[in-house]
């Protein structure tokens, strides 16, 4: 295990008294789990917390009994699903093993816990042997219900003659299972398709707690549907969270375009309880915008990450016109929040945003209510690390490499789940960049790993004053645009002022004057975000306040 701390706690520390100033930023790995062999592959694509901060995941793996990997029940010429289950002190509770012998065969996309204790996995397939008792051709979305040890309840496979592919699933208030894929196809359970046979559209399922099919319907427009999204469910609403370039029938938010729409968006589906679309709402460029994760914040609004290549329209702060993560938060009505690019702060960032987690934490300053952890897993052309970042409406920007150094080539990051106060657990993979693995993601090279990193990460402490007679300091307006103003404490004797940025970086600093009442700063020119004032003063008092610039 190789612990790496930041400097940013101390940055923002190094001018207060540490009796006083208690708030600051910690970021840290706790321990890195491998599961597979070097002389097979093995990736972890979903996890989930259970009871106690448990985890449970699902991947895929060509090793047979090798490494953690228990023996698969076929001979393999391909993957197969991996499913396994992590006590709170990370160690393994139960691995199961489920799948066929065909030569590309399985690919755990997505798991969710169900009313019943155990847990719906939804994968796609093209075996047609082994675990898998039914197949409609080429590729076809598997659904497999296992019980809380893990022991298989049933599987069905769903899908058509064409390619089907599984993308997320989750369990409704009435305990029916949701399921997302994306389909060519237009027989046997799809019985119709919009675009060509080079297009995909988007099949939302639901079956009942058995796996009995209560409709399938097919959703999208002429245009291409994205492989990757979310489906979300509140009460008797539904959500499609996914990327799609078709602008009609189903997908036909085009209000906001001012140029020539000639990629992909960002597309947010709201469906009632029979499976019929309300209304579709669409964000993004007129470069690719690809959503790949969406979660409920805790206010019960939507966040939304993928990447973008667009550099206009909504996207505002992809300054490095580079393919870059981004974020939309927005309501439940669809309506935008804001928007943020993970380049806006720097110019090295390729990554795709791939999860999403709230914060979870007992102990954290004054702020908005929709604070998440977002992943970004790197692009699957170039070596890259997980980033991590705290997004609270101001985007508070943090990155660590959480990549081994001397192992693999890549890092990629399929899910961020929350397992305890301030403590998150990443599950992904230590992949062995391979260009005869780009065009599916299936292909296992040899060494790649599967992978969960435990890190803590979030603020401590709170703000306080230091002494009985406490130094109380106000910034107004709050937000500011363009100038602020600091309220200073009645009588305040003479002393300094400095002002730092989210990254601890000193942004401004001047001196006060006894029974100075208020001080002006223009900040005009300054980047939107979280800014810290601090206020030391001749006779040792210190006060600290915050304020956003936007």
């Amino acid at each position: 295990m190789k612990l790496r701390y930041f400097l940013l706690p101390v940055l923002l520390l190094c001018n207060i008294s540490s009796s006083y100033a208690t708030s600051y930023f910690r970021n840290f790995v706790v321990g890195n789990f491998y599961f597979g062999a070097d002389s097979c592959g093995t990736r972890i694509n979903c996890a989930i917390t259970v009871e106690n901060n448990k985890i449970v995941f699902a991947g895929h793996s060509n090793c047979n009994n090798q490494g953690n990997i228990p023996a698969a029940a076929t001979q393999q010429k391909g993957s197969n699903i991996i499913v396994g289950k992590l006590d709170n002190q990370y160690n393994i509770i139960w691995m199961k093993v489920f799948g066929g012998d065909d030569s590309l065969t399985e690919q755990a996309k997505a798991i969710c816990a169900t009313k019943d204790g155990g847990y719906a996995i939804v994968s796609t397939t093209s075996s047609t042997n082994g675990s898998i008792t039914s197949y409609f051709g080429a590729d076809d979305i598997w659904l497999i219900k296992l019980d809380s040890g893990g022991n298989k309840i049933f599987q069905r496979n769903i899908g058509s003659t064409g390619d089907d592919r599984a993308i997320s699933i989750t369990e409704t208030a009435t305990g029916d299972l949701l399921i997302l894929g994306a389909s060519n196809g237009s027989d046997g359970d799809i019985s119709s398709h919009y675009g060509g046979t080079n297009t995909n559209d988007w099949i939302l399922i639901k079956a009942d707690s058995a796996g009995v099919l209560k409709w399938v319907k097919t959703i999208g427009g002429t245009g291409d549907e994205g492989t990757e999204g979310s489906v979300l469910a509140a009460d008797t609403n539904y959500y499609i969270i996914s990327g799609s370039n078709s602008t009609d029938y189903d997908c036909n938010d085009t209000s906001w375009f001012d140029t020539a729409q000639t990629g992909y968006n960002y597309h947010l589906l709201k469906l009632d309880s029979a499976g019929a679309v309300t209304w579709d709402r669409s964000y993004g460029g007129s470069d690719t915008d690809k959503a790949v994760a969406a979660i409920f914040t805790k206010s019960g609004n939507i966040m939304i990450t993928g990447y973008t290549k667009s550099v206009d329209s909504m996207i505002h702060d992809n300054k490095y016109a580079f393919k870059t993560g981004w974020l939309v938060h927005v309501k439940p009505n669809g309506d935008t929040i804001y928007t943020r690019s993970t380049n806006q702060f720097q110019n090295n960032s390729y990554g795709t945003g791939s999860a999403l987690c709230n914060e979870n934490t007992n102990t954290h300053i004054t702020g908005p209510p929709d604070v998440a952890i977002l992943c970004e897993g790197g692009n699957r052309t170039t070596a890259q690390n997980i980033n991590i970042s705290y997004i609270d409406g101001w985007w508070y920007d943090h990155s660590y490499t959480a990549k081994e150094t001397g192992t693999k080539n890549e890092d990629w990051a399929g899910a961020i789940v929350s397992v305890g106060d301030r403590m998150y657990a990443i599950a992904g993979s230590s992949i062995k960049t391979d260009t005869s693995s780009m065009a599916d993601s299936r292909l296992l090279n040899t060494g790649d790993t599967g992978v969960i990193y435990i890190i803590n990460y979030g603020w401590y402490g709170a703000v306080q004053d230091i002494n009985n007679n406490k130094t109380e300091l106000t910034a107004y307006p709050n937000p500011a645009d363009d100038m602020v103003y600091i309220q200073l404490p009645a009588n305040a004797p003479e002393g300094a002022m400095m002002v730092v940025n989210s990254m601890g970086q000193e942004i401004y600093k001047s001196k006060t004057l006894r029974n100075s009442t208020e001080q002006k700063i223009d900040v005009s020119s300054w980047a939107a975000g979280w800014y810290y004032v601090l206020f030391s003063a001749s006779d040792g008092q210190q006060a600290i306040s915050r304020f956003v610039v936007q």
